[in-house]
């Protein structure tokens, strides 16, 4: 069933890309990401103070135990699922 989402739950009410893993939809904006845990209705956001190298997400690629984030300007970042932690790669062109 579908449901209309209030945008002040994500950092961002511009959004680039979409994943979906299990019960949790992965909503990547301009300002950050944002979690969507569909078991228990709860939302959760991620920005640059919480982690990521760039709010500007181009791509999401969940995995088993981490997400894998593409920014604009800030490489890649990955969520390992499992303790919260972030590992980032900077990769400049």
């Amino acid at each position: 069933m579908w449901e209309r989402v209030d945008d002040s739950v994500l950092p961002s009410s511009a959004v680039n890309c979409l994943a979906l893993h299990g019960d949790t939809v992965w909503v990547g904006t301009t300002g950050g990401v944002a979690s969507y845990d569909g078991g228990t209705g709860d939302w959760r956001t991620y920005r640059v103070e919480d982690g990521l190298s760039d709010g500007w997400m181009l791509t999401i690629r969940p995995g088993e135990d981490a997400v894998w984030f593409g920014t604009m300007r800030g490489g890649v970042c990955l969520l390992n699922l499992s303790d919260g932690t972030w590992r980032l790669s900077l990769i400049h062109i």
